[in-house]
């Protein structure tokens, strides 16, 4: 399995991924059924088949030709999916954070505090 996919999915995408994590693998119709039976709701199969190629491009999942259609497969275990996410939203928020004007000089200068400790730790 891939360890470090580029970007990290959309919701919808993850619905889509968490599907494959459930059924281990499946083509577009596969995916669409579950997702309609388990999450009872409808999506199109256009959506699902947009969603498993943005997710393929991403490299969250692989595939293979199985006759007419292709077989798609996670190409990262649902605990990496779930690391990367945290990151993400992790990077995000601090990145609002520190952006925002209304942020008191005394809480920065806090944070360069920790953040000169962290480094001269990383240093050693």
């Amino acid at each position: 399995m891939s360890p470090r996919p580029k970007k990290t999915p959309s919701a919808r995408e993850l619905d889509v991924l968490d599907a494959l994590w459930h059924l281990g693998s499946g083509t577009v119709a596969e995916v669409q059924d579950f997702i309609s039976h388990v999450r009872e709701e409808d999506l199109e199969y256009t959506t699902v088949l947009t969603n498993l190629r943005t997710l393929d491009d991403k490299g969250w999942v692989r595939r293979s030709k199985e006759g007419g259609a292709h077989r798609y497969f996670p190409a990262v275990e649902r605990e990496v999916a779930r690391a990367t996410a945290v990151y993400g939203l992790t990077h995000a928020l601090y990145a609002s954070l520190l952006s925002d004007p209304r942020l008191h000089p005394r809480i920065l200068a806090r944070l360069r505090r920790v953040l000169d400790t962290r480094l001269e730790g990383s240093a050693r």
